[in-house]
């Protein structure tokens, strides 16, 4: 490295490493942040817990918050919550509520959801995590690509419902046409039978 850099950005650096290679490229980003700057850019949340004494959180171009990695936290606390439900009642939360994990557990779902305001009466808060933090400014991103994948679902199964009566209606039109040449059918032969 050269001396008179003062910045290192680095975008995505351990995306696609395997665990051991993320380590040593982490240690490496350590380093060299003893006496540099480095900005990374990262969707991998290990990544920065690691590395980062200071974190920036931006989204659609705007920063939402900027605190050091001590404190990052502590805006969301008491807005991370577990407990257990049944299945049925944990797909319905996954519909409602950014899961941040589901874990199963005997013949039950523990959940860790983020939300500004209990789940549940069951739910007790837990300390915040960074990915917990990631979930509650970006959780509704995923909320947007479940419904958009629910749309799509739902697209498809019109498609398909069309498409039925689509076939439907052809082989209505072709039983209709057998049986209009039957009857002409059926019609000639008696004219035949009453001119003999």
């Amino acid at each position: 490295m050269r001396a008179d850099i003062h910045a290192f950005v680095v975008d995505e650096p351990t995306a696609g490493l395997d665990p051991k290679e993320r380590v040593r490229f982490r240690n490496l980003i350590s380093d060299f942040a003893k006496e540099k700057i480095v900005i990374l850019s990262t969707h991998i949340v290990s990544d920065v817990s690691y590395i980062a004494d200071y974190i920036l959180m931006m989204k659609d171009g705007q920063f939402l918050l900027g605190e050091p990695m001590e404190t990052v936290t502590d805006g969301i606390r008491g807005k991370v919550w577990e407990f257990l439900a049944d299945d049925r009642e944990a797909a319905e939360y996954s519909r409602r509520f950014s899961i941040v994990n589901l874990h199963h557990e005997n013949n039950m779902v523990r959940l860790r959801i983020v939300s500004d305001t209990a789940p549940t009466p069951e739910a007790r808060t837990v300390t915040p995590s960074l990915e917990d933090l990631f979930l509650y400014y970006f959780g509704e991103d995923s909320q947007n690509f479940e419904d958009d994948t629910q749309n799509f679902r739902d697209d498809i199964q019109n498609f398909k419902d069309d498409t039925q009566n689509f076939e439907d209606g052809t082989q209505n039109f072709r039983d209709d046409t057998q049986n209009f040449r039957d009857d002409a059918q059926s019609e000639r032969s008696s004219d035949y039978v009453n001119k003999i």
